[in-house]
């Protein structure tokens, strides 16, 4: 059964689901849920990794079309956070932990960091700032966008 975190601010994301539906037959159950979205420890990594990653390599969901962020933190939970759970019949299935179970410490310096260092070497090479030339290059942005709206 699929699971889709859809953004209903984007056409891509409701064009992805509305492709998904079609495909769909007989009666079907539709939850959605309210996501929340974190700034503190999260905003370095949602704001600067995820889009470097989105950006810089071909990431593609299961329609083949162009993954969304949210898709993509998915998928590296399964590779960095991952949670087996093992079933009656001896079959184990592998999930994404939340990440929201991580400790500052074991997120920024266990999770995000790996994640980094995966995509900073072959084959991709991206390039990342780290978080304190992210959060000064931030912090610049915002005191010449406050100086605009002064004058």
């Amino acid at each position: 059964m699929p699971s889709f975190t859809i953004n209903f601010d984007t056409k891509r994301d409701k064009k992805m689901l509305f492709n998904h539906l079609q495909t769909c037959r007989g009666i079907q159950q539709v939850t959605t849920k309210k996501v929340r979205r974190y700034n503190g420890r999260y905003k370095f990594y949602w704001a600067h990794v995820l889009p470097i990653i989105e950006e810089k390599c071909v990431v593609a969901n299961q329609y083949g079309e162009p993954a969304t962020r949210q898709e993509i933190h998915e998928v590296l939970k399964v590779k960095f956070n991952p949670i087996m759970h093992q079933l009656v019949n001896n079959r184990i299935i592998i999930q994404g932990d939340s990440t929201r179970s991580l400790s500052d410490d074991k997120f920024i310096n266990d999770f995000e960091e790996q994640i980094i260092m995966e995509f900073s070497s072959a084959p991709f090479y991206c390039e990342f700032l780290s978080r304190e030339e992210w959060n000064e290059q931030q912090r610049i942005k915002n005191l010449f966008s406050n100086q605009n709206i002064k004058k």
